[in-house]
């Protein structure tokens, strides 16, 4: 027989139903939202199905409410769209970059967290990890994996920061154990720099432009540095000023390697400087408030125009900075704090060694041996003829 019951726990009523057809009581809803006569009513339906049974004839329960299924391209949308609305625009800006390089080895497998669908999101995370490291740094790779990681949390039920919105489209991530191989070779791909004459060129195709590429060029900025960057971020007087690059970390304009630097301007980036400050742009910015796809879109437009034809894009400028530091008598480790990288081996890549430095080198120390051997001898050739 059919019966239902009232439990309170914690001052809370939870409605159960007992029923011969079933191996366990089952769970009828909230007394805050189903009244007794609710109960009842459902009561009355098993006790029917009861019945039933006891005439031979089979009782088939309604088939469960299908699981909301997704692909990460429907998925993805829907969570930028959230973030968007909680987060600092810039911050946004990279996770949706960061995710986006996924879409074409993620976009089609459904999240869900049984062991075949685990597998197709292994194969793929494979391949996405092979492509990328032909294309940029380990260091990059493993912070576009944290992000996409992040998104994928956001859709299961655990895992992830806590607070926040969850899709709950499955118990646990697909990629939740999957992560960057410690190890991980980057092919490593030739830095492009641009010449002096492609400098050249570039500065006079586009007179308004012409300041900012300059200064980019003689100071090393990121994209991101370039969107941050206030007057009040140049200091000093004379002719030896400094650009503070995201000193103030406290408000959220980080570096790429979260610490701040600065960098001398050389006598082109101070001339550069002075110029931008002709042309009276509005606010506190020292250069235009443009995003950084935009930064790069303009950069890709006059380059074209000056009919440069290598492939160098905006972050070209920034490898030139640091190629001609490491390459005209810069002390590397200066080199290294100018262009705000945590590691010597990322600044070492610019050094041009030429194949036969080992004898360029030994002829230098022979050179300075024999002229200190000359100096030495005339000194005391000097003191035994006084003597």
């Amino acid at each position: 027989m059919a019966s239902v019951y009232i439990d309170e726990r914690k001052g809370k009523g939870y409605w159960w139903l007992k029923t011969n057809l079933l191996p366990r009581v089952k769970y009828l809803g909230s007394a805050s939202r189903m009244t007794k006569k609710q109960a009842e009513e459902v009561c009355k339906e098993w006790e029917a199905k009861e019945q039933l049974a006891k005439s031979g004839i089979a009782v088939i329960e309604p088939a469960a409410r299908p699981k909301r299924v997704m692909t990460y391209s429907e998925f993805l949308p829907q969570l930028l769209t959230w973030r968007a609305t909680v987060y600092s625009a810039a911050g946004h800006e990279h996770f949706t970059r960061h995710c986006k390089t996924a879409l074409p080895y993620f976009g089609n497998l459904t999240i869900a967290d049984d062991v075949a669908t685990i597998d197709l999101w292994n194969t793929a995370f494979n391949a996405w990890q092979v492509d990328r490291l032909k294309v940029v740094s380990p260091e990059t790779v493993k912070d576009e994996w944290k992000d996409i990681k992040a998104s994928l949390y956001r859709a299961a039920r655990t895992g992830g920061k806590k607070e926040g919105n969850r899709w709950n489209l499955c118990q646990t991530s697909p990629v939740g154990e999957l992560v960057i191989a410690s190890n991980s070779k980057t092919v490593k791909k030739k830095i492009k720099i641009f010449t002096a004459a492609e400098l050249d060129k570039l500065y006079k195709v586009n007179p308004a432009h012409a300041a900012f590429w300059k200064f980019i060029a003689n100071t090393g900025l990121r994209r991101k540095e370039l969107s941050n960057l206030r007057k009040q971020d140049i200091i000093g007087s004379n002719h030896k000023r400094r650009v503070l690059v995201d000193h103030d970390l406290e408000e959220g304009m980080d570096t790429k390697t979260g610490k701040a630097r600065s960098i001398p301007l050389n006598s082109d980036a101070l001339a550069a400087y002075f110029e931008i400050l002709t042309l009276n742009l509005p606010g506190d910015r020292l250069l235009p408030d443009w995003r950084e796809d935009r930064w790069s879109k303009v950069f890709k437009v006059d380059k074209s125009a000056a009919g440069i034809k290598s492939s160098g894009t905006l972050h070209g400028l920034r490898h030139t900075f640091i190629s001609d530091c490491v390459n005209n008598g810069v002390a590397i480790h200066l080199a290294m704090k100018w262009a705000g990288h945590s590691k010597l081996e990322t600044t070492l890549r610019y050094l041009d060694v030429p194949e036969d430095y080992e004898w360029v080198e030994m002829d230098k120390m022979e050179e300075t041996r024999t002229r200190t051997e000359a100096a030495v001898s005339n000194v005391v050739s000097l003191t035994a003829r006084r003597a």
